[in-house]
């Protein structure tokens, strides 16, 4: 890792998400098409903001990869699908690199859980170790990645559940705050 970011969305494109993805939402295909590019802009701002930043030549960079934002994740409905946001051309077009995107489609499509990098990241970067190991990466929903000491296994991943999104629902409704920051909320309390 050379180097990361935090960007914020701008305050009208977070309220555009968060209506986008209420279960009862019911976009035209004018606004969907809008709202991906508009993601796209704000994710092709991060990337220059970071490329900017951190005096990263733009020719040295192979490509960008960019997960999307999802409106909708329901790998196990009948069809399955996951949808995410953020128009990789238009990232591609304001940063003059490469991008790449729709990395989960191909893994719901095959019966997987839509997170297709997460295990053989995992893997990478732990799977060294003695003993089986099994690694939770908590983002909106909690996943997990199983690391088998026995090479013959087949590498393993799967949600298990929400992560974040709960307790920043519960903020933005009890405390009027997009999320918990820096956990401060939480360190209030007392562990059971």
């Amino acid at each position: 890792i050379i180097a990361s970011t935090e960007c914020t969305y701008p305050a009208a494109l977070r309220r555009k998400l968060l209506e986008a993805i209420d279960p009862s939402a019911r976009l035209s295909v004018h606004e969907f098409a809008t709202l991906d590019i508009e993601v796209g802009i704000a994710f092709a701002n991060a990337a220059n903001q970071l490329i900017d930043k951190n005096d990263i030549t733009r020719r040295d960079v192979a490509a960008i990869g960019s997960h999307g934002q999802t409106l909708r994740h329901s790998p196990d409905s009948t069809p399955p699908y996951s949808v995410q946001i953020g128009d990789c051309a238009t990232i591609a077009t304001a940063c003059g690199i490469t991008t790449v995107g729709d990395f989960r489609s191909l893994d719901v499509a095959d019966g997987g859980q839509g997170a297709p990098l997460v295990p053989p990241f995992h893997q990478a970067v732990f799977g060294h170790r003695d003993g089986d190991t099994v690694v939770v990466n908590i983002g909106g929903i909690a996943n997990i990645t199983v690391l088998s000491a026995d090479a013959s296994l087949a590498l393993q991943g799967f949600d298990t559940g929400p992560g974040k999104c709960l307790m920043d629902e519960w903020i933005a409704a009890q405390k009027n705050l997009p999320f918990d920051g820096d956990g401060s909320w939480a360190a209030s309390g007392t562990v059971s």
